[in-house]
């Protein structure tokens, strides 16, 4: 892959993250091709999308962005899920993709979720007690 390439590539991942609502960074190693296609899949199917990219153009990628406090956990073998749309039904398709994989994981010590200031947890608010709502704030 040439400068260039890499250029290209790290304005790709950088668009897509500064659109996303939600980004979180997980840890694939030892996974079968075949595993991580129904992983993107079932993203899929919940306006999520999954990528596998190299650790350092991710890094850069996601410098002095929207989601710039994940950038750091890019080590060993890791992929980030991100959407746009709805982050609830995202985290909801990696976690209980988590369960069912002995090797996919999203431990705390490995995978950060990095909701945009834009998303607020509104305990207050009886309809929506212990979920992420809307903020009026852009």
């Amino acid at each position: 892959m040439n400068r260039s390439e890499k250029a290209a590539l790290i304005a790709q991942i950088k668009a897509k993250a500064d659109a996303a609502s939600f980004v979180v960074v997980t840890d694939f190693k030892g996974m079968t091709v075949e595993e991580l296609t129904r992983l993107r899949a079932k993203l899929y199917e919940c306006g999520g999308e999954y990528l596998v990219v190299k650790n350092t153009l991710a890094r850069i990628a996601l410098t002095d962005g929207m989601h710039d406090s994940v950038k750091d956990m890019f080590k060993e073998n890791c992929g980030i899920a991100l959407t746009s749309q709805d982050p609830v039904a995202v985290a909801k398709a990696v976690s209980e993709f988590a369960k069912t994989s002995k090797l996919f994981a999203t431990p705390a010590s490995k995978a950060r979720c990095s909701p945009p200031p834009r998303w607020t947890l509104s305990p207050s608010c009886p309809e929506s007690r212990n979920s992420l709502v809307r903020s009026s704030a852009p």
